[in-house]
């Protein structure tokens, strides 16, 4: 659904099926922008954020955690994770595209 609502942007998506590929993709690759889901098997969203913000070479690298977990300790667990934001499910395609947007500009 994201790299639907992303189509068009001139974006490289790259995926990875677990948080332990998820950060071997984002450090070789060092991307411009992460999105990451909480709920990943192996290291969840939330601790795989902590390792990108404690990486120099990844200081420029924007990430965004996707989650439907919105409590309040959650939330907060996720934010002091380090992400520039942190979005809760459900929204809307009008709003992922402008925190992209936003994010890579």
């Amino acid at each position: 659904m994201i790299m639907l609502v992303l189509e068009g942007r001139n974006l490289r998506f790259l995926q990875a099926r677990t948080g332990v590929e998820a950060l071997e993709l984002i450090q070789r690759e060092l991307p411009r922008l992460v999105l990451l889901d909480v709920q990943m098997p192996g290291l969840d969203g939330v601790t795989v954020c902590r390792l990108v913000r404690a990486d120099d070479r990844l200081a420029d690298t924007r990430v965004v955690i996707i989650t439907a977990q919105d409590d309040m300790r959650s939330i907060h667990q996720g934010q002091e994770a380090g992400p520039d934001v942190y979005l809760t499910k459900p929204f809307g395609s009008v709003q992922l595209r402008e925190v992209v947007d936003a994010l890579l500009t």
